[in-house]
């Protein structure tokens, strides 16, 4: 166990142990003042660049249903936010999947992410032109965007809280911000501890609740219109997917575990990237038709059980964690009252 007392990533304040072990000689902190848990020791960029640039396989083009379903969804999640909003940037969009959903609704699009294969993957398979190989976009564009998205991302970066601030500066005053992330405080999470797949170090660095989300949101000084919990048989990994997975984690069945699905993170976005020589916690091989019939069979479960997980959601106890954050607007110069 660790002993010393490192900083929040997010608040700076001291965590005191002791912390709980994870895997791979990683540990997990909490800390008690803005509710943030993450993962130690924390990696260096270039440990983080090294494990990332392990996933060498070519992505694979999602089902088109897939990503239409994803971009009915977020359209109308914009809407009902920002109407007349027409400019969209994701940071960390990976293949550029959720951009080309948005792009067929008429949105004008920008992505980044620091896989070069993924950008090349979002220009030729997508159509996704405005791209840059890089964590954000270039200090011009600041100010540029009515929406932005952080689907799956924030959970990935070392510096959660600050990570944010900077992503913001891209969006103009009055702009949303669309971020998606799991939950620490879920159903899941509660009931099997660091068992649950979504303990996948170095890939997922930091566990937000609500209450850490909203501090954060808070510290970099946007509003938040929205902030709940959602447990969706859309996503490839549903709840009853990680929990049958976390159970026989319990059981200690690493054959099995080993031949359906390694756990290492997947990276932003949780597109599948396929690296057979990948140890344990690798993405998901989705090509094996047991896979694929256990995806399919949690996803039709969760369906028929959907009045439990809404009650789940209701008490934000869902799988994944989506908030919409308003930028404020700059405060109006003040008149000089003696001012004639």
């Amino acid at each position: 166990m660790t002993s010393s007392t490192p900083p929040c990533p997010s608040c700076s304040t001291p965590c005191h142990g002791p912390f709980n072990p994870i895997h791979s000689g990683y540990s997990l902190a909490l800390c008690a003042h803005c509710g943030l848990a993450f993962a130690l020791p924390r990696p260096d960029f270039q440990e983080l660049s090294d494990y990332y640039n392990g996933f060498g396989d070519r992505p694979k083009k999602l089902p088109e249903g897939m990503v239409a379903q994803i971009g009915a969804s977020l359209d109308g999640l914009i809407r009902s936010h920002l109407p007349a909003a027409v400019s969209v940037l994701e940071i960390g969009c990976s293949t550029g999947y959720i951009l080309s959903a948005l792009k067929a609704r008429g949105y004008r699009v920008t992505g980044t992410d620091l896989s070069a294969t993924a950008v090349q993957f979002a220009r030729e398979t997508y159509g996704v032109t405005e791209m840059f190989c890089a964590e954000f976009p270039p200090d011009e564009k600041q100010g540029a965007f009515d929406v932005l998205i952080l689907s799956h991302v924030i959970e990935h970066v070392l510096h959660p809280a600050e990570f944010l601030v900077q992503s913001l500066r891209f969006l103009r005053p009055g702009g949303i911000a669309l971020i998606l992330t799991p939950n620490f405080d879920s159903f899941g999470i509660r009931w099997f501890g660091t068992k649950y797949p979504v303990f996948c170090p170095p890939g997922h660095l930091s566990y937000l609740t609500v209450r850490s989300l909203r501090f954060m949101a808070d510290h970099a000084g946007a509003e938040v219109l929205d902030c709940r919990t959602e447990s969706s048989s859309r996503d490839t990994r549903t709840v009853v997917f990680n929990c049958v997975v976390a159970a026989l984690g319990c059981l200690q069945i690493k054959g099995f575990l080993r031949n359906m699905m390694s756990r290492r993170s997947s990276p932003p976005n949780d597109t599948p990237r396929q690296n057979p020589s990948a140890p344990a916690h690798a993405p998901l091989n989705s090509d094996q038709p047991l896979l694929r019939f256990s995806m399919w069979a949690g996803r039709w479960l969760q369906r028929c059980l959907s009045p439990v997980f809404s009650g789940l959601d209701r008490k934000q106890k869902g799988e994944n964690i989506i908030a919409v954050l308003r930028k404020k607007q700059p405060l109006p110069p003040q008149q000089d009252v003696y001012e004639k």
